[in-house]
């Protein structure tokens, strides 16, 4: 069956936090906002933002390749398979990628993994549900075709008070996965 194709609308924005205008530092995040179509015609949207850590030397860094790395896996996969295939052992598997990514530049720049923390926050849109991999204390907010917003992941937060999980964080970072069987795309 042959799909109409879906118009996307959809915006992004980057912004310095305070703590980083105070020290002089740049913005540590990076976003990609990617749209492909599947064999049978069906249009996806895939868009990422990830947040490098401040306390991080390199977070800014560990947020570009994580969002390329994690774009290119998600991509791979979508235009093949459904996103009923989705699930966390794959999700997983992804950030397994996604760590390997960043640990090869590190290794190349002689630095520990931790000094690119990111943390990570990715939406797969589709014409009839969205799926959402969370790393972090990001959040997605998604409007339905009948105008209702929904959060399908909300903000983590690590073992203590201000604290996170990151796409660095060894053996294998916590993450959320959910599923929304809505109609995002039109």
């Amino acid at each position: 069956m042959m799909h109409e194709r879906t118009t996307w609308g959809w915006v992004g924005a980057l912004s310095t936090g305070t703590g980083h205008l105070a020290t002089g530092e740049s913005c540590q995040d990076f976003g990609a906002c990617v749209e492909f179509s599947r064999p049978n015609g069906e249009a996806v949207l895939l868009a990422i933002v990830s947040d490098g850590a401040g306390s991080a030397p390199l977070g800014r860094v560990g947020a570009r390749i994580a969002c390329l790395s994690l774009a290119r896996e998600i991509g791979k996969h979508l235009r093949n398979h459904q996103y009923s295939t989705i699930d966390t052992d794959l999700a997983r598997r992804w950030l397994s990628v996604v760590q390997s990514d960043v640990q090869k530049v590190a290794e190349r720049a002689g630095m520990p993994l931790r000094a690119y923390a990111a943390t990570l926050v990715s939406a797969m849109i589709y014409d009839d549900a969205a799926t959402v991999l969370q790393v972090g204390d990001g959040g997605c907010a998604l409007r339905a075709s009948n105008g209702a917003w929904h959060v399908p992941v909300w903000p983590m937060h690590g073992e203590y008070a201000s604290s996170t999980y990151f796409v660095t964080d060894r053996p294998q970072p916590n993450f959320c996965l959910a599923t929304l069987q809505e109609n995002i795309g039109a």
